[in-house]
């Protein structure tokens, strides 16, 4: 199913996409314009939805739509992606397990291990059908 490989590849870039948010500064100036959400657990936190509005690829930092709280993402690992037809068969599903760290560290930064979920649902023109899914994984992050 060569168009739901390329739909891995399109998710792949949502993660990165709907998680991180353009801020040029390390403080949140502005409310989020996008409606998309992902949630971040960190340990000794509660659940936080964080958003995307543009950015500078997976890089780039995540507002807490809560608050003025920026995590800034330094690596990633075990992330994965599931994608559902209407009546909860998988269609595509995928896994990397691997991690990828950002290179650099400032003095004094400390980095927390986290998780983060999102799901998604629509209709897909191309196929022809109602899909649903969710994309997940590891994020490391320094906290502002």
């Amino acid at each position: 199913m060569q168009i739901l490989k390329a739909r891995r590849v399109i998710l792949g870039a949502a993660v990165a996409t709907v998680m991180l948010i353009g801020l040029t500064s390390g403080v949140a100036s502005a409310d989020p314009k996008s409606d998309d959400s992902i949630t971040l657990t960190c340990p000794g936190q509660d659940p936080v939805d964080i958003v995307a509005d543009s950015g500078n690829g997976q890089w780039t930092p995540g507002l807490d739509r809560a608050s003025t709280s920026v995590y800034q993402p330094v690596g990633f690992a075990d992330e994965y992606f599931v994608v559902r037809d209407g009546d909860g068969n998988v269609l595509e599903e995928g896994s990397d397990p691997g991690p990828s760290m950002k290179n650099g560290k400032r003095k004094g930064q400390t980095i927390v291990e986290c998780t983060y979920l999102a799901t998604f649902s629509g209709f897909d023109g191309e196929l022809g059908m109602f899909i649903e899914g969710e994309f997940g994984g590891t994020v490391f992050v320094v906290q502002r």
